[in-house]
């Protein structure tokens, strides 16, 4: 489970995650403190002024990233469902003597 001080979540907004801290400077917000994560070690968190409409461009860029990793996953579901080549060099040496006529 995540924690933080009290103080940080009263002052601001906090974020885990690089890209997300990264796409919010770009919106515009501002950066009140960085610290690293007591969690997990040389992980960082970032925690940003309470403002405008921060907390609905959070949702709008984590809906985005939900939506991104779920069409990776799909597709490489989809791509592993779907080959009939070999995937490793193992399995194309194998099948290449499958396919040839070996006179016995």
């Amino acid at each position: 489970m995540l924690q933080y001080d009290k103080e940080d979540v009263r002052n601001g907004v906090v974020v885990i995650k690089a890209f997300v801290a990264k796409a919010l400077i770009k919106k515009g917000y501002q950066i009140i403190d960085i610290k690293p994560d007591r969690n997990y070690r040389g992980h960082t968190i970032f925690i940003f002024r309470d403002e405008g409409t921060i907390r609905e461009d959070l949702r709008c860029l984590i809906a985005e990233e939900r939506q991104q990793r779920a069409g990776y996953l799909k597709r490489l579901e989809d791509e592993t469902v779907n080959t009939t080549t070999p995937i490793t060099p193992f399995e194309k040496e194998t099948n290449d003597h499958e396919n040839t006529d070996i006179a016995v």
